[in-house]
């Protein structure tokens, strides 16, 4: 919103123009409901589109450097050096992905990417509040959502400037919808304090309580109930859920486990 207000007031401007969306229903893949109509009845051919830029809990893990996935989904080094400048200005620690991490295709940006749009996603990683009634306004760093949005506005501002388009990079790999990516379809949060202690497992190892979990899931057709504690996969301990994700993410698809 403070973005869209710095336009409306005058503060900075831009050559093309600059949509700015809330969306709806999101975490279904490629059938968003809310960011697939507008690609149906985008209100510009969408092949005009020149960026997508999509923002997921900014707020939270200050500690952390920001995620900013697809900086090379177009062409060229302007759209990542376009990022660079942006979030080094605003002293923003930033991890780029050229291509996809964790999120680029599990929200709204995968319809654009389908469409051939460049395309980022800039998120603030995991936490323990993720989806949760938890994950309540005390729980952000407004500093950090400040200076985030001081980065973007420019980063906005400097695409929308630039005397020649970004270009969607054809190197760019597509995956067609979330589901071909191995997903658990359970919503998780580490174990902690005197919970991990009283499971006495080996020193490093860390354990996974299952927060919730769709029935129809991978997880839940396995068996998992909320409440569950996870302590190994696929045989394997691991150190917190940040690891048990990678782990499910490296799966080999169609693989009995």
């Amino acid at each position: 919103i403070a973005m869209a207000e710095a336009f409306v007031a005058g503060r900075v401007s831009a050559r093309r123009s600059v949509l700015f969306m809330t969306l709806g229903n999101q975490e279904e893949g490629l059938d968003l409901s809310g960011v697939s109509f507008y690609a149906a009845h985008s209100i510009t051919p969408r092949e005009k589109h020149v960026l997508m830029v999509n923002l997921d809990m900014i707020g939270r893990n200050p500690e952390r450097p920001l995620e900013v996935e697809g900086v090379r989904s177009a062409s060229g080094d302007d759209l990542a050096s376009a990022v660079k400048n942006a979030m080094e200005a605003q002293k923003v620690a930033f991890k780029p992905t050229d291509f996809a991490g964790e999120m680029l295709f599990r929200g709204d940006g995968a319809i654009f990417l389908k469409n051939k749009i460049p395309t980022l996603h800039v998120w603030s990683y995991w936490h323990k509040d993720y989806h949760r009634v938890s994950d309540t306004a005390d729980k952000l760093s407004y500093d950090r959502m400040a200076a985030v949005t001081k980065a973007l506005l420019a980063l906005v501002c400097d695409v929308a400037n630039a005397a020649t388009a970004l270009a969607w990079n054809p190197v760019m790999p597509l995956i067609e919808g979330r589901d071909d990516r191995p997903r658990l379809g359970a919503s998780l949060e580490d174990v902690t304090g005197e919970a991990l202690t009283a499971l006495s497992l080996a020193s490093g190892q860390g354990a996974v309580r299952v927060a919730g979990v769709s029935p129809a899931s991978v997880g839940g057709v396995a068996g998992l109930k909320t409440g569950d504690v996870i302590v190994s996969f696929d045989g394997k301990p691991f150190g917190g859920l940040e690891a048990l994700r990678g782990l499910i993410g490296a799966v080999e698809m169609e693989r009995e486990y």
